[in-house]
């Protein structure tokens, strides 16, 4: 499910949940709200499997989270972070499932 918000700057974005309501993924800050729902039909019609994705090390290198861009390299949002590597891709996977709902 996706949630709408403001940042506190007055910012669109966005969060998505999982279905046991925890953030699986939160939007970067928008311009205007046109340009944050084009962003959701992105990830709603185009994400489609795990190479969608891209894992990072947050930079002490104790945590993981991944991030998801447009193929043209915009970044749409980040997860939350994550201590194993098993934890990550059931996020991953979460993602995948949630986002069409």
């Amino acid at each position: 499910m996706f949630f709408r918000c403001e940042d506190g700057l007055k910012k669109p974005f966005f969060a998505l949940f999982s279905g046991n309501g925890k953030i699986i993924l939160t939007s970067k800050s928008y311009e205007s709200e046109q340009e944050m729902e084009e962003d959701i039909r992105y990830l709603k019609e185009e994400v489609k499997d795990r190479y969608s994705f891209e894992t990072l090390v947050e930079a002490n290198g104790k945590r993981l989270y991944f991030i998801v861009k447009t193929r043209e390299g915009k970044l749409i949002g980040q997860s939350r972070m994550y201590v194993y590597d098993k934890n990550l891709e059931i996020g991953i996977k979460s993602v995948l499932l949630n986002i069409t709902i």
